[in-house]
């Protein structure tokens, strides 16, 4: 959860929320209306075929989406895409 508030609930809670410094511009927290902005990822990390890795973070299911079909969505999107 991210979030600009500074409040001993969030401080005590590093594990669920994450303070956004208000120097930073994140347009979904203003403060008035929109205190907390809920966020969730996955990391996702492929072995490629030299032994190096990629790591991947999305926000696709991974019932949906397992590691290999993944690793294949992302093959074809590199090659219509540059590096």
């Amino acid at each position: 959860m991210l979030t600009k508030k500074q409040t001993k609930a969030v401080k005590a809670h590093p594990d669920i929320y994450k303070f956004v410094p208000s120097k930073s511009t994140f347009d979904f927290l203003d403060l008035k209306e929109h205190l907390y902005y809920p966020i969730s990822f996955r990391v996702v990390r492929f072995v490629l075929l030299d032994g190096t890795y990629e790591t991947v973070i999305t926000n696709l299911s991974d019932t949906d989406f397992p590691p290999d079909e993944l690793r294949s969505i992302y093959n074809m999107r590199w090659g219509i895409e540059p590096r």
